[in-house]
């Protein structure tokens, strides 16, 4: 036998003692199509959280800036209402739903 078929030869007990240990291939997922995935799902929840909610500014209001920091303001009290709601019960729970509708009315023009 020649050195190359000795090293080829031993190349093959390596692959083969490897899957007589019981070790599992895992499935490659590109990065690309993980990429591409991800992407959809972040547009999707974009769109659809910009979509809900059109603003209704104070007077005077008009720096973009300004309103950017107003708009961020609302959805962070918004999510707060979202994240408080499903804690209270009886009582506290109803005057908090009022509390949020009175709320989504006066900043929102689609409450």
């Amino acid at each position: 036998m020649t050195k190359t078929t000795k090293s080829r030869n031993a190349s093959k007990t390596k692959t083969s003692k490897a899957k007589a240990t019981g070790t599992k291939a895992k499935k490659k997922v590109s990065k690309k199509e993980l990429d591409s995935k991800n992407v959809k799902d972040t547009v999707t929840k974009i769109v659809e959280t910009k979509r809900e909610m059109k603003y209704v500014y104070p007077d005077g209001m008009t720096d973009q800036i300004e309103k950017k920091k107003y708009r961020q303001k609302v959805r962070n009290q918004i999510y707060k209402f979202d994240r408080e709601i499903p804690k209270l019960e009886g009582k506290k729970l109803k005057a908090l739903e009022r509390e949020y509708a009175a709320y989504r009315k006066e900043v929102l023009q689609v409450p």
